[in-house]
């Protein structure tokens, strides 16, 4: 499933509006669309200005609509396209039991 596009608007305010990533030495200041993508995670990143609180704003509303997975079987797998996909997760119930794996797959586009 690919987000919907985005309004004229937020996908302005999408490469314009700052963000603060991160924290302590490390932060830096980004936006969250480079044109062809976008990356938020509000766990990580704080907006600085009017544009960026807005899009944060539309991000979180829209997640009000997002497709929920479940891990309601043994041995699921879901595999997210991390280039079309806005996607998130909600908080671990039992991280002695998370398991995570990360693959990079490369897909012929034709």
């Amino acid at each position: 499933l690919r987000f919907p596009p985005l309004p004229i608007d937020v996908e302005s305010a999408c490469r314009q509006g700052i963000f603060l990533v991160g924290w302590g030495r490390n932060a830096f200041h980004a936006t969250i669309s480079d044109g062809h993508r976008i990356r938020f995670d509000p766990g990580c990143m704080k907006p600085l200005d009017r544009q960026a609180r807005g899009v944060a704003t539309y991000l979180e509303k829209s997640a009000t609509q997002a497709l929920e997975f479940h891990w309601n079987q043994p041995e699921l797998s879901l595999i997210i396209d991390n280039h079309a996909t806005l996607h998130g997760r909600g908080h671990v119930v039992d991280p002695q039991r998370r398991r995570l794996a990360r693959i990079y797959l490369e897909v012929d586009s034709d």
